[in-house]
């Protein structure tokens, strides 16, 4: 799998950078944008996740907005079918499942999902989970994105 073919074309911007780092928080809402990385990483850090010293992939969206701005939009998503405690899937999980929908890609392979969703032209669906802090952990947590909806409307050639 090629996943960083549209390195070249797409350069990330100083001002992608700054907003990619401060966290940026979209508001809620439909977003067209075009996956341009997908790493697989580990998580290492959260021994208190069900994700810890599990495989993930981190997706790179580049969203194209109405002004004219194309902010970076990140994301993770695995198709281990891990679970909180409470039987609730991981977010991560979620995820997944929403790219295979959008991919048509029940019953396929983790890799071929990965494949077609690669370069893809997207539209996420996004909405605004608002920080807080942890009930478990007493650990603040920031307001995030959370991905409600994908749909795909061009798959890379």
């Amino acid at each position: 799998m090629q996943q960083d073919f549209y390195q070249d074309d797409y350069p990330t911007t100083e001002q992608d950078v700054k907003d990619a780092q401060a966290g940026e928080v979209f508001e809620k809402g439909d977003y067209r944008g075009q996956v341009i990385k997908i790493d697989g990483r580990v998580d290492d850090k959260r021994k208190e996740y069900p994700l810890y010293e599990h495989s993930y992939s981190h997706f790179q969206v580049k969203l194209f907005l109405d002004n004219g701005r194309t902010p970076a939009f990140f994301f993770d998503a695995t198709p281990l079918k891990l679970k909180w405690e409470s039987g609730q899937p991981i977010e991560e999980y979620v995820n997944w499942t929403k790219l295979v929908e959008a991919v048509n890609g029940q019953g396929k392979a983790a890799n071929e999902v990965l494949d077609a969703v690669s370069g893809a032209m997207l539209v996420l669906s996004l909405g605004v989970r608002p920080g807080g802090v942890s009930k478990k952990s007493g650990k603040p947590y920031d307001e995030k994105n959370t991905i409600k909806k994908v749909q795909v409307f061009q798959q890379a050639e």
